[in-house]
């Protein structure tokens, strides 16, 4: 009597195991339907530590200079900030100022340390607005190509140091234009410069 009950007590519990699927039995010694789990637990993961690099990413480049960047005509107005390079042609698209050949313009910047602890020693502070084949183009055009405005500077930048200018201009001929603020020599592993567009109809 025992054995028969024995009997019908391991075949229903077979039966019942043989319904369930890997996935819904976390017991299960099978390796079937355990990878999708074993995935987006190692995602979990890797997201925290994949932020945490990027985090320490930036902070190894960090600002050395911030760059303001400014050009006006009455109430237009376009403005940018520090970029890196390398690559020459930085990190973010550039600000497109549009006007008429012609119109009276303004163009200002200031620049500064930005790093809380150093000074910088004999860095050189170039600004310049040459034509350029297209609007947004990523190689830098040649300086010595006719350049409407151009010039430098070459300082110490104590902390919280900054050096700025500002002019008025026109450009007479239509056409596409960089303005271009760059530090150059700054015994760093990288440079700044703020840029914009000037696409002129």
């Amino acid at each position: 009597m025992n054995r028969a009950r024995l009997d019908r007590g391991l075949s229903q519990a077979a039966a019942r195991a043989g319904s369930l699927r890997v996935e819904d039995n976390p017991r299960s010694g099978s390796w079937e339907g355990q990878p999708r789990r074993l995935f987006w637990k190692s995602f979990s993961r890797l997201v925290p530590f994949a932020c945490s690099l990027f985090l320490l990413t930036a902070s190894l480049r960090a600002e050395h200079f911030n760059i303001t960047l400014t050009v006006q005509s009455g109430t237009d107005r376009q403005e940018a900030y520090a970029d890196d390079s390398p690559p020459p042609e930085g990190l973010r698209p550039r600000p497109v100022f549009r006007a008429r050949a012609g119109t009276p313009l303004t163009w200002q910047f200031i620049m500064s340390n930005a790093n809380p602890h150093d000074d910088f020693k004999q860095v050189t502070v170039r600004y310049f607005l040459v034509p350029e084949r297209q609007v947004g183009q990523k190689e830098l055009p040649a300086l010595a190509v006719d350049p409407v405005l151009q010039g430098d500077f070459l300082l110490d930048f104590k902390l919280k140091g900054r050096v700025g200018l500002k002019q008025q201009f026109r450009i007479d001929r239509p056409g596409a234009y960089l303005l271009r603020v760059e530090s150059a020599n700054s015994h760093t592993d990288h440079e700044h410069f703020s840029a914009i567009d000037l696409d002129i109809r």
